[in-house]
């Protein structure tokens, strides 16, 4: 009689057996998942820190020029005076 018993719980114990082994494959499919996504996450951060790194040179830069138009305007109005006065010169 165990040993019927023990025969009708076969069919059972193989279902949970297979449950079990389909978490286990499902477990190793989402590590493997996020693993992947960890990486393709480090590789988003590295590309922003890099366009970050880059928006700040570039920013750096355009600094640099609106100085350096600021100084090339003076320069210029400078010019332009002397200019006018030597016209005005010329005129008397």
């Amino acid at each position: 009689m165990l040993e019927t018993y023990l025969i009708s719980l076969i069919p059972a114990v193989s279902s949970v057996i297979g449950i079990i082994a389909s978490v286990i494959v499902a477990v190793k499919k989402i590590k493997k998942s996020n693993a992947e996504t960890e990486i393709n996450v480090k590789n988003v951060l590295a590309e922003v820190k890099k366009e970050k790194e880059e928006n700040k040179l570039l920013k750096t830069q355009l600094q640099v020029a609106i100085s350096n138009n600021a100084t090339i305007a003076q320069e210029l109005s400078e010019i332009k005076a002397k200019l006018n006065h030597i016209h005005v010169k010329k005129e008397k």
